[in-house]
């Protein structure tokens, strides 16, 4: 987000790293508080372990919210970049751009999931409409199922694909000032989300991360702030995280907890600004690792939600009861769709070096 560390290809390392701390937080929700329940719960050693999978599903909800953070940010950098080098947005570039990028992969997964159906080796049941066409995050797209209902942070991303770019280009011509987009921006999304409640999904919290992220690539006074406040405002959230609940009644911690999640937006932003300064992380080994896992975050959060259902709800002989055979499916989905797509969309449509 400020000085960019590019592999050979140009993408930014440090957004990949937190790509790759987001899925893998994802996984170990999943996996913890889903398909290895049994395991902590309802065994001997049940008081011992429950921790585990409690601290887990928290740590899910984080993951993606650092998606939402990531995807406002470079979305809106790649517009506003096009449009300084371009003198407008070519919407319909952005949405070819868009498509590309999502749908190869996620078509092929929703293929091989209604296949699987077909064969007994998964339950799917009952599929409306609204699951697969983005449109999971609000009421009408409500029971999904399980292995369709990880949809609802796509749909929310998608929604945003759709209106941000539209609402740049139609208010250009009258609003001069970023900002002021942003705010407008910012009360449509609270306005939707405020309609749109669909159980623990969080439309409010979630728009309110793919704003911040929005807001940090185009205003340079809110960058300005962020880089100059960030370690005190890590600071004050791991205080809040860590003490204050620690000390106080835990029938307040609900209270704590929502108050955490009004603030995580800028926590996560400032965290991610933070790694640029810490050399000796991202020259490491462990960082490159993580990189790597987070260009394939896509293909494996499309990919991880077959395998981690609970334990007794696949077929006979499903191999997505096998945990492990995660890695194949979602490596074949990135090596032999989402990778080779997105290199010929970038010399086909792409007019600028940002990559998302």
């Amino acid at each position: 987000m400020e000085e960019p560390q590019p592999l050979k290809n140009g993408r930014d390392t440090i957004l990949d790293f937190w790509r790759g701390i987001s899925i893998l937080l994802v996984l170990v929700h999943h996996f913890t508080w889903f398909r290895f329940h049994h395991i902590f719960y309802g065994t001997a050693h049940e008081r011992t372990l429950e921790w585990i999978p409690i601290i887990g599903s928290r740590l899910g909800g984080l993951g993606v919210k650092i998606f939402f953070v990531i995807s406002g940010y470079i979305i809106t950098k790649m517009l506003i970049e096009e449009e300084a080098t371009h003198g407008r947005i070519n919407a319909r570039l952005f949405y070819i751009r868009r498509f590309l990028r999502i749908l190869p992969a996620y078509c092929v997964y929703l293929l091989f999931i209604f296949i699987s159906g077909h064969i007994g080796w998964l339950s799917v049941t009952d599929v409306r409409v609204p699951c697969v066409a983005f449109l999971a995050n609000i009421p009408i797209g409500m029971e999904c199922g399980w292995n369709f209902g990880h949809l609802w942070s796509l749909s929310i991303e998608e929604q945003f694909y759709l209106f941000w770019p539209a609402f740049l280009l139609l208010t250009t011509p009258f609003i001069r000032p970023n900002y002021v987009k942003i705010l407008i921006l910012s009360l449509i999304a609270l306005s939707f989300s405020g309609f749109f409640m669909y159980d623990w999904i969080d439309n409010g919290i979630s728009f309110a991360h793919i704003i911040v992220g929005a807001l940090y690539a185009i205003s340079p006074v809110f960058r300005k702030i962020i880089r100059e406040w960030r370690l005190q405002c890590v600071a004050v959230l791991t205080i809040m995280t860590i003490a204050i609940p620690a000390l106080t009644d835990i029938r307040s911690h609900a209270h704590y907890f929502q108050i955490l999640r009004a603030f995580f937006p800028l926590g996560a932003l400032c965290v991610i600004s933070l790694t640029y300064d810490i050399k000796k992380l991202t020259s490491s080994r462990f960082f490159s690792a993580i990189a790597k896992i987070g260009m394939a975050s896509y293909s494996i959060y499309l990919w991880q939600q077959p395998f981690t259902d609970l334990s007794n709800r696949y077929g006979a002989y499903s191999p997505f009861a096998v945990p492990l055979l995660l890695i194949p499916c979602a490596g074949l989905s990135y090596i032999l769709i989402e990778k080779p797509v997105n290199a010929w969309a970038r010399r086909r449509f792409i007019r600028n070096t940002a990559h998302a």
